[in-house]
């Protein structure tokens, strides 16, 4: 675990994925290690209630989405289409048009919803995802149109003499070694609208949360 004036993260023991969950009443979303993280509701911070006037219920509530990879998901674009979840592509244009089927896609998950419970269900069909380390999860008071602008801007980067590169950072074990290696500043401006990211794996969990902020406006 490291911890910084501006950043608190850690890394832990894998989650147990899901099972298939046959016959009980409420089954789970993600698994008990990760609920807290993915889709509690903390209380706003100083700073949101300064910004809505100490009314607490006039606070956005925080959302949860996730960054999902096409090229380890089969059919993920179709997938979505059915889930009822609000989602986008991160390319457009002649991008999107030849490689929507391996692009990453953002999402805004809902709990109880059968998409996102196969996103942490392992069993082998390709509908449940666990196994597939499908993406990165995300958390922020903003709209999913907010996300995508935010997160479009990393989606290439240029090299020293000048040619532009897919950068992969919604893969889990990219992102990992990414935060590891930040700045705060990096962190920052990379995660600006986010209050935490959670990249899961079948080995082990990483979690990057933010401990205050005046400007990103993200919970602690």
């Amino acid at each position: 675990m490291s911890t910084n004036k501006t950043n608190d993260y850690w890394v832990q023991d894998a989650a147990a994925p899901l099972d298939v969950q046959f016959g009980v009443a409420s089954p789970k979303t993600v698994p008990d290690m990760l609920y807290e993280t993915l889709f509690d509701q903390p209380d706003p911070t100083e700073d949101e209630l300064a910004r809505a006037e100490g009314d607490a219920k006039t606070t956005y509530p925080l959302y949860t989405f996730a960054i999902l990879d096409a090229a380890r998901v089969l059919n993920l674009p179709e997938m979505l289409e059915t889930s009822g979840l609000e989602h986008r592509c991160l390319f457009k244009g002649q991008a999107y048009e030849d490689l929507k089927n391996v692009a990453p896609w953002i999402v805004r998950l809902e709990d109880a919803n059968s998409f996102t419970r196969n996103l942490f269900t392992s069993l082998d069909v390709p509908w449940h995802m666990w196994d597939a380390e499908p993406g990165i999860y995300l958390r922020s008071r903003g709209t999913l149109d907010d996300m995508w602008a935010h997160f479009r801007k990393f989606t290439r980067v240029q090299d020293e003499q000048g040619k532009w590169y897919y950068f992969r950072f919604w893969e889990p074990k990219s992102v990992t070694l990414l935060f590891s290696a930040f700045s705060s500043k990096q962190a920052q401006r990379f995660l600006a609208p986010c209050a935490c990211l959670c990249a899961a794996t079948v080995k082990q969990s990483f979690v990057f949360k933010f401990v205050s902020s005046s400007t990103l406006h993200l919970s602690a």
